[in-house]
């Protein structure tokens, strides 16, 4: 074998660094080509993918893989843009997550990510005067990375990976994770997409559902309907659907479903007291994210509260015409999902839905009275008239039997009810008696 030397005029050494450069050049390569095989099987790993929860978790897993990070996590940003309303893991053992007990809610440098959306990277997490340290049963972390993911210019949510199995997160970790999640957006605007679209055409569906089950039933029974088939349809841990309370300022609970609707169904409650009475008042619904409750801070009554954390809930206005005669309160516990704005539109369109098939019901109550009105009228003069007739002819047969009667009897009982009647005035006869004449007797004499 031909062995390849160096020419004369180059020293051996630098021929030999010359040499190992060349061959840490190869290995780079090789390894760039090796992290972007990888890129690119993360990518297809994320956009095969169209449920939601299931491309969130891989999103973690492939970034996890491309850095090489022990521990990776997406933080999904709540409603209000200040807090996490889900955080997917990838890394941690069942254990440390029971000893942490709550998962972060977006605060130390998880919120400084999401206050500035721009990448960090830090090579000791603890130096950063953001860091809030980790809490109790939290395994130890030390390098950092966070990296925004931005959906049609908005933030989505944030990639956070920690402990480098290399010591530290190069600037080529995070360009690759920054590639991993441009593409994990549009995989995300996908999903997002079709649970929409879901959403909406089963909505559409409840929301006849709904429309028909009110009508077919009566005025009194409408809200027990009505609460009935939210409950089973809405995916809310607790429903309630109330009105302008008897008293000024108040809400009136007129039916309640779910955990602790005992305590809530006809109950009042202050308007202050409750964000339903911002809809009442306003006619606009709205809904709130997860939050923590501080201590000693009053807490919605209509709301769902577990361990001081309360869950996301929705306030839908009942509306007929300008006038808000109710509202909708779905409330959902702190770990179930939050409500998207898509969730809050079909929530309105279903508001309109249940508020016109509530008067069509109550229109048609209505009728059915008047024509049960009607109809009894119509009966009672049917009744007057046809006893007036029977009262007359009973009057004329009656008046015929007794002439009959009177035609029937004897003449002699007639003639002996007459004496009677002449032996009581005896003065009578006695007067109309005539006197003997004295002229006759005059002539007797004379003769």
């Amino acid at each position: 074998m031909t062995d390849y030397l160096p020419s004369p005029g180059i020293p051996r050494s630098e021929f030999d660094r010359s040499i190992e450069s060349l061959i840490a050049r190869a290995n780079d390569v090789r390894d760039a080509q090796g992290r972007l095989r990888a890129l690119l099987r993360a990518t297809r790993a994320v956009v095969e993918e169209i449920e939601l929860g299931v491309v969130l978790k891989r999103i973690v897993q492939a970034a996890a893989t491309l850095a090489d990070a022990e521990y990776c996590a997406l933080g999904v940003i709540a409603a209000d843009g200040h807090s996490l309303e889900a955080f997917i893991h990838e890394g941690m053992d069942e254990e440390h997550v029971a000893a942490m007990g709550r998962l972060p809610q977006g605060r130390g440098l998880l919120g400084a990510v999401i206050a500035d959306p721009e990448p960090i990277r830090l090579a000791h997490l603890a130096d950063d005067p953001r860091s809030v340290g980790l809490p109790p049963g939290h395994p130890p972390m030390e390098g950092f990375l966070g990296v925004p993911i931005r959906v049609r210019g908005s933030v989505f949510g944030n990639l956070y990976l920690t402990n480098p199995r290399s010591g530290e997160f190069s600037d080529e970790d995070e360009q690759l994770v920054e590639a991993l999640a441009a593409t994990a957006a549009f995989a995300i605007d996908h999903a997002r997409t079709l649970i929409e679209a879901r959403t909406r055409e089963r909505w559409m569906t409840s929301s006849a559902e709904i429309a028909a089950a009110l009508l077919d039933s009566d005025r009194s029974r409408a809200y027990s309907v009505l609460a009935d088939e939210l409950i089973s349809r809405s995916g809310s841990q607790r429903i309630s659907i109330v009105v302008p309370g008897e008293h000024p300022g108040t809400v009136l609970v007129v039916a309640a479903r779910g955990p602790g609707a005992d305590s809530l169904d006809g109950q009042e409650f202050p308007i202050g007291q409750t964000v339903a009475g911002e809809v009442l008042d306003s006619g606009v619904s709205t809904m709130r994210p997860l939050t923590a409750a501080a201590e000693g801070e009053p807490r919605d009554p209509f709301a769902v509260t577990e361990d001081g954390v309360t869950g996301a809930t929705a306030y839908i206005a009942l509306t007929a015409g300008s006038t808000v005669w109710g509202a909708v309160v779905a409330a959902r516990a702190p770990d179930q999902p939050a409500f998207s704005r898509t969730d809050l539109e079909v929530g309105v369109d279903l508001g309109e839905r249940i508020s016109v098939a509530l008067e069509l019901a109550r229109a048609r109550e209505d009728q059915q009275r008047m024509l049960l009105l009607e109809d009894r009228g119509r009966i009672a003069r049917d009744l007057h008239d046809h006893v007036i007739q029977d009262l007359f002819g009973t009057g004329l047969e009656l008046q015929g039997r007794d002439r009959e009667r009177e035609r029937s009897r004897p003449r002699d009982d007639r003639r002996c009810r007459a004496a009677p009647r002449r032996s009581h005035r005896p003065d009578q006869e006695d007067r109309v008696r005539p006197e003997p004449a004295r002229g006759r007797s005059h002539d007797g004499d004379k003769e």
